[in-house]
């Protein structure tokens, strides 16, 4: 047998069991319904015919030996029983030998159909070494032909041909013509079995699948069956089958077999390939022969598989791909018919039960369940049973009911994955004055498929311990465990006899921590005084009672945040001693309220000053107080008090720690810009310290300074009056007058007709001339500020001759009536004006005339009027 590329002897794997009952032709899959009938079909193929009786060999008259005929002229056949002289049957029981008694030939006639194609086949060995047989065909009674000439030693050959019936030939002979046998004994050698002559085979296959017809559970085995008929009239060759596990299913080592309808095979584990999951095997027919299938044989190959944890809820498909060769050399394959295994759902539900490992009698013990879904599906109906000790007493159970000491939890459905946790409380009993052992059993099913139950149980055990005589036990536990330093706090004591007797008078001693006022101690019995320590008078505890002490006060102000108070109670009554510990942590909160304020109201270009008063209003001290001022654009702090820093426009000043109702107040001036402005002006403070109102930690202050301010000029000359070519020196004085600065100031100094101005200084700012006038830009001047301006000037003219002087600046002129100022001096020969209008008066050639009034100042156009003088119009 040839499977996976190695070779197998059919004998040594036999297993001694008896073949699966095979139906004898499944119908075909993936081609006709029905081969066609073999017509050539040879009868006693084997030579099963008649039973050799002996165990040995028998001798018969060709007249028993159904189909076949001999030349012999004794008319002797000779046939075998398998195994006789160590030579076994190329298939069945039985074989022939063709030299009986006589060189001879063995025929057997057929009927054939002319034109039609038949393939031949036969086994043949030599007996006691290589023998020669010639295979012929032909019309019976004719010469017939040589189609082949066989040479086999001591094992059995496997020999086939094809032969073309001709034109007219209705009868076939198909003969068998000893030629030669080893030793040269004409009556000993070429053995003959397994015979066909007909039609090419015909291969059908079918797949099976047990069981079949209703679904598995994860972990179940699944039996499959590849099974192959030769419906046709040869054998075939290279028969072999190739079938690939279904997804998530598990091979089944030692499960591979091959029947060949009288023998069951067993076949190595390496026929499957586990890295493509497939099971390669080449089919056996009775020959024994790889590949080689007889006419009318069905041979099946067998394997099996177990469900994985995640085929649940699937269904398992499989099919199988069959191949073989025909005699006439065409390679048939094809993929059988597919078959269907429903899988179950299935849920791993486990359960994992934790208890107090031990517990003091009548004393609380908890019992914890733990449900879990490890999948793949769903769980449904998920119930829990716990088998609480007897003893033990249940107290509570959320979710459950009980029954006596039984606790059942309808969980319901529990998803993939999903856990839930049970929680059962049960009061211990006093095993006095023994220990006693609780042994807890809990249990989880569910109605879906539960593929794993070695994890549906679990077992916690609690071990109770009796009560002593009489034992004190002190409990002491912070009631405000985080409290803000200078809030009040407290604790709670408790002194119990969990012991059975009573205990001899009992006092407690409980230290008082620094930073800790006690203010109140007050127990459930008994009687507590209040001095460097608190000390409780109890008197005698009867077995299992408790005296409880409530210990009150309020914590220093100036603790650290993250401080602990730590102090101990101790309990005695002369021989029993107890004791414990409890730990009050410190945290800080500190309410601070910033206000900010000004404390004068400044013109512009003048000193702001500002209050910032902080305040804590506890209950803690407040670290590291610092209060940040941002200063608004165009202020300039003009002195910085000790405690604080100035970088860039940002003010900080330090305060240290500020105690509870401690009140910092910080001044200091900032100038205010000569333009003034809308300055709003924000101070906050922090510290280690929580601010339990963040928002009492800043405040705002808006200062509104207004920008005007009162520019005057002063124009005057060294003389009143002059000649014309005469030089006149002017003083020219512009003052601001406040209340604010002024941006921007500039003077322009015209110059009118009969005037050339020639030298000028000034104390400040830059001059240019402009169309002959004076532009005298000066800049920036503070309220008060006085800049002076001197020109000289050369007169021409025959009368009066005006200059003013005009000044301006950025901001708005508070008053306007002495932005202007003008300078006369008079010249020979100008003429009164008459006061009957301005047409009247006269101008000079280059003459300006200007009138005050009103505090403005008009500007009259002059004009010549033809044959008259210049006058103002």
């Amino acid at each position: 047998m040839v499977i996976a590329g190695m070779v197998f002897s059919l004998g040594a794997l036999t297993v001694p069991v008896a073949a699966p009952a095979l139906p004898a032709r499944p119908a075909p899959t993936g081609r006709a319904a029905t081969c066609p009938p073999p017509p050539t079909d040879l009868t006693n193929d084997g030579f099963e015919q008649p039973r050799v009786t002996t165990g040995t060999f028998q001798l018969f008259d060709q007249s028993q030996v159904p189909g076949w005929s001999t030349t012999a002229a004794d008319g002797k056949m000779e046939l075998w029983n398998s195994g006789f002289q160590g030579v076994p049957a190329a298939e069945g029981l039985q074989f022939a030998e063709l030299n009986a008694n006589l060189v001879s030939t063995l025929y057997q006639d057929v009927p054939t159909t002319p034109g039609q194609t038949l393939v031949w086949g036969l086994s043949h060995r030599g007996r006691n070494g290589v023998d020669v047989m010639n295979v012929r065909i032909g019309v019976p009674g004719n010469t017939l032909t040589t189609v082949a000439t066989l040479s086999d030693g001591r094992a059995w050959g496997r020999h086939t041909g094809v032969y073309t019936v001709p034109a007219g030939q209705i009868v076939t002979r198909f003969a068998f013509e000893s030629v030669s046998s080893a030793g040269g004994n004409p009556s000993i050698g070429n053995f003959l079995d397994a015979i066909s002559f007909g039609t090419p085979s015909c291969v059908t296959a079918q797949k099976f699948v047990t069981p079949n017809g209703h679904s598995v559970n994860v972990g179940d085995q699944v039996d499959y069956r590849v099974q192959m008929s030769n419906g046709g009239g040869s054998a075939t060759a290279a028969a072999s089958v190739s079938d690939t596990l279904p997804a998530n299913t598990t091979f089944v080592p030692g499960s591979i077999l091959l029947n060949t309808g009288t023998n069951t095979v067993v076949v190595p584990d390496t026929a499957y390939n586990a890295g493509t999951r497939t099971i390669s095997a080449t089919f056996i027919g009775a020959t024994g022969t790889a590949g080689v299938i007889e006419p009318g044989s069905t041979v099946a190959l067998y394997y099996s598989v177990t469900a994985d944890t995640a085929a649940a809820g699937t269904t398992l498909l499989n099919t199988a791909n069959v191949s073989s060769t025909d005699g006439l050399g065409t390679v048939d394959a094809f993929t059988t018919n597919e078959t269907a295994t429903p899988v179950d759902a299935a849920a791993d539900v486990q359960i994992v039960k934790s208890a107090t490992p031990s517990a003091a009698a009548n004393g609380t013990i908890t019992y914890t369940l733990v449900v879990e879904n490890n999948g793949p599906s769903s769980a449904s109906n998920v119930v829990v049973t716990d088998a609480v000790p007897a003893g033990a007493t249940i107290t509570s159970a959320a979710g459950c009911t009980t029954s006596g000491q039984n606790v059942t939890c309808a969980v319901g459905t529990l998803a993939n994955g999903a856990s839930t946790t049970i929680t059962i409380t049960a009061d211990a009993p006093d095993p006095t004055p023994s220990y006693a052992l609780l042994i807890n059993h809990a249990e989880v099913v569910a109605s879906t498929f539960d593929p794993n139950r070695t994890n549906n149980v679990s077992e916690a055990a609690t071990v109770v311990e009796p009560l002593p005589p009489a034992l004190l036990e002190v409990t002491k536990t912070a009631i405000t465990p985080t409290v803000n330093a200078g809030r009040e706090a407290a604790v709670s004591i408790l002194v119990t006899n969990v012991g059975v007797a009573s205990t001899g008078s009992v006092t407690l001693t409980d230290t008082i921590p620094a930073g800790f006022t006690v203010t109140s101690a007050t127990p459930s019995t008994g009687s507590c005084t209040v001095g460097a320590t608190v000390s409780c008078s109890l008197g005698v505890l009867a077995g299992t009672n408790t005296v409880r002490i409530v210990v009150e006060g309020t914590t220093d102000p100036s603790l650290a945040a993250g401080a602990t108070l730590t102090d101990t109670a101790a309990a005695t009554d002369g021989t029993l001693t107890a004791g414990d510990t409890a730990t009050i942590t410190i945290a800080n909160s500190s309410r601070l309220v910033t206000t900010k304020d000004t404390l004068n109201t400044p013109q512009a270009d003048e000193p702001l000053v500002y209050a910032i008063d902080v305040s804590n209003l506890g209950p803690s001290d407040a670290p590291n107080a610092v209060i940040t001022d941002n200063l608004p654009a165009g202020l300039t702090v003009t002195g910085i008090p000790d405690e604080c820093t100035l970088t860039g426009t940002t003010l900080t000043c330090s305060l240290g720690t500020l105690a509870v109702g401690d009140i910092a107040t910080i001044f200091y001036a900032a100038q205010v810009p000569v333009t003034g402005g809308t300055f709003t002006n924000t101070a906050a403070v922090t510290s280690d310290s929580t601010n339990p109102n963040p928002g009492d930690a800043t405040s705002s202050k808006t200062s509104e300074v207004p920008s005007g301010a009162d520019l005057g000029v002063t124009k005057t000359a060294n003389r009143e009056t002059a000649n014309s070519g005469d030089t006149v020196t002017y003083t020219i004085i512009v003052t601001n007058n406040g209340p604010g600065g002024a941006t921007g100031v500039t003077m322009r100094d015209d110059a009118a007709s009969g005037i050339t101005f020639t030298d000028v200084t000034a104390d400040r700012g830059t001059i240019e001339n402009v169309d002959g006038d004076r532009i005298w830009s000066i800049g920036t001047m503070t309220a008060g500020a006085i800049a002076t301006l001197t020109t000289k000037a050369t007169l021409t003219g025959t009368c009066d001759v005006p200059n003013a002087a005009f000044v301006s600046g950025d901001q708005d002129d508070l008053d306007g009536s002495d932005n202007t100022s003008i300078a006369t001096v008079t010249l020979p020969g100008c003429a009164e004006i008459a006061n009957t209008g301005l047409d009247a008066m006269p101008l000079t050639d280059t003459g300006l005339a200007l009138m005050a009034s009103g505090g403005g100042l008009m500007y009259l156009a002059r004009r010549r009027r033809r044959g008259e003088p210049d006058c103002l119009a």
